[in-house]
């Protein structure tokens, strides 16, 4: 690693970093070592137990898409503005902390029927978060804290009711939240006033769904057979607000995509 270290900082102009064919406990990369770069992609052979980047000009950081990368466990990103963090095949993955002053999209995925049993998901952006998905995520601790995040994915995710209030009130400026297929989930309670589009597509155990959002244009319930809808506190007759809200209704089998504004598509 010094050998390495010592490479990048006589290469100190570098912008674009692929690694790969290293295997030790931690991979540390700072503003001293290589202070300009913008790119790094970790290849299939890198064999690192964590990464510690801290680079204020990076701006995207992601995976060979080809390969998993089985050892890697924790990640650990310190920037100002980035474009886009995409963990892709991280099966060991533990950990993920995320510090900047923006960020456009970040994306976690196995690309495979498993699910990444995630103790700790944490990212902090001072000014704001343009796209969050989580695929298939079974998320202990998710913290997200920002005054305005536009779209939050957590598809098909394992999360408690509790660590989703918590990471719902770090940001409580969302406009689009997407929490399709959280069957686990049992209760929400959303206190958004930005909030446009709501989708809880086939949450099916959901039975309480509290809402304080006055700029809602429209809510998914497809697949929600038991959800008891709240409005400032006052339970509503889901066709009671047709005239105001666009509705899919728990009988209905629409899907939105995770666009913004979601697009919508009927299931098969």
């Amino acid at each position: 690693m010094r050998n390495l270290r010592d490479v990048l900082r006589k290469n100190s102009n570098l912008l674009c970093l692929r690694v790969g064919c290293l295997s030790q406990d931690s991979f540390l990369l700072d503003e001293e070592v290589i202070p300009n770069l913008q790119e790094l992609c970790l290849l299939g052979d890198f064999a690192c137990e964590a990464v510690h980047l801290r680079s204020p000009n990076l701006r995207l950081f992601h995976t060979d898409a080809d390969n998993d990368l089985i050892t890697l466990n924790h990640i650990y990103i310190t920037a100002n503005h980035i474009c886009k963090v995409a963990v892709i095949g991280m099966p060991a993955l533990k950990t993920m902390t995320i510090q900047c002053v923006s960020v456009d999209a970040i994306e976690l995925n196995l690309c495979s029927d498993d699910q990444l049993q995630l103790d700790s998901c944490i990212i902090q952006a001072l000014g704001s978060i343009g796209f969050l998905r989580l695929f298939d995520c079974k998320v202990n601790l998710l913290s997200v804290s920002t005054p305005i995040a536009r779209t939050v994915v957590l598809y098909r995710c394992h999360v408690s009711d509790y660590a989703l209030q918590m990471a719902l009130h770090g940001c409580p400026n969302i406009s689009h939240l997407n929490l399709e297929k959280c069957r686990n989930i049992t209760k929400v309670i959303l206190d958004a006033p930005p909030l446009k589009f709501l989708n809880m597509f086939g949450c099916r155990d959901i039975h309480r769904l509290q809402l304080d959002c006055p700029q809602l244009l429209a809510i998914n319930l497809g697949q929600c057979p038991n959800v008891q809808l709240f409005l400032a506190g006052v339970e509503k007759e889901v066709t009671s607000m047709c005239d105001d809200v666009q509705i899919v209704k728990p009988s209905e089998n629409i899907r939105w995509s995770h666009d913004y504004p979601p697009q919508v598509y009927l299931c098969g």
